[in-house]
């Protein structure tokens, strides 16, 4: 997503906020995928796992206006059982839910050690340390996305997992 001049980074938080992303009446507020690099893509389908159901709700309108379709779960225990009954493209888990934490519904999932364990996850957190983010990212995690949620922040940090990987290149000396 590109915007236009100097304007800040796009700031997703509860209240006045959600609303306007409902309204659609910030231009700033339309995240896609790029079609030009990704010309071929077919709509993803996520699991958003959070006990607050506003952020489950910036989360969802966001992701729905790039065209993909999204499921919802309170807390981890939901999150495995929805993961464990239907494919989702990626998982967006809230580190800190009641009845399991993010981050063991992460282990449950990466331990099945099927296809489903190869599922992308992405850490969604309050905890914005630096420090933080390299310790979610070292325990499983392909990605991370802090509170409150930056439009911009979430698209670079889809665009990083969901990029093709390179073939490393291999040059011939001599």
């Amino acid at each position: 997503m590109s915007t236009s001049g100097n304007n800040p980074p796009r700031t997703v938080t509860p209240g006045e906020s959600a609303s306007q992303l409902d309204a659609g009446n910030s231009e700033q507020t339309n995240f896609q995928l790029d079609p030009v690099e990704y010309p071929d893509r077919k709509p993803f389908h996520f699991l958003i796992a959070d006990d607050s159901a506003v952020n489950r709700k910036i989360l969802r309108i966001v992701l729905e206006r790039s065209g993909d379709s999204v499921d919802e779960a309170e807390n981890g225990v939901e999150a495995v059982e929805m993961a464990l009954l239907q494919h989702y493209d990626a998982l967006f888990l809230d580190i800190h839910m009641p009845k399991m934490d993010g981050m063991e519904a992460m282990a449950v999932i990466r331990a099945l050690g099927d296809e489903r364990a190869m599922t992308p996850i992405f850490a969604v957190t309050g905890d914005t340390r630096w420090e933080d983010r390299k310790t979610y990212l070292a325990l499983g995690a392909d990605g991370y996305i802090g509170k409150p949620i930056h439009i911009e922040e979430l698209e670079s940090e889809m665009v990083r997992v969901f990029a093709p990987k390179s073939e490393p290149k291999i040059s011939k000396t001599g």
